[in-house]
């Protein structure tokens, strides 16, 4: 990992304008367990994305990741908003979504995004059962 890090940091250096090598340094840094480096990491993906949806909204949502594993739900939640905001249609931001409102206690929010997920995947196991997990705690 570290091995790899470096070079990552000397792409960066070539070409701090690349949101790729950003995105691909922040999730080295998630895997490594660095995680408030990997947030500034996406963080700095999305400011150079210029008008690349599809990586902002990807790099979003992994930064929404960090927070969560960080135990900042409100700004996973933040993110996977912002996320879903960049692409309304994306399963994986809309679970996330409501993960974290389950987290938060929000169960009816909560079902209310894993319906969105199952209206666009009716076989999405991990929705059906995170719905009937909140169902129960209403």
């Amino acid at each position: 990992y570290d091995k790899a890090l470096r070079v990552y940091d000397k792409l960066i250096v070539i070409d701090s304008e690349n949101p790729e090598v950003w995105n691909s340094r922040g999730n080295l840094l998630t895997d490594m367990g660095r995680l408030e480096e990997a947030i500034e990491s996406f963080d700095r993906a999305v400011e150079v994305c210029l008008d690349d949806s599809e990586m902002d909204a990807d790099a979003i949502n992994r930064m929404g990741n960090a927070y969560i594993d960080l135990g900042k739900l409100d700004e996973a939640l933040e993110c996977f908003n912002t996320a879903i905001s960049l692409e309304k249609n994306n399963i994986d931001f809309l679970l996330n979504k409501g993960v974290v409102l389950m987290e938060l206690g929000k169960f009816e929010e909560a079902v209310d995004s894993f319906n969105k997920v199952l209206l666009r995947n009716p076989d999405n196991e991990d929705a059906f059962f995170l719905k009937e997990e909140c169902l129960e705690n209403f």
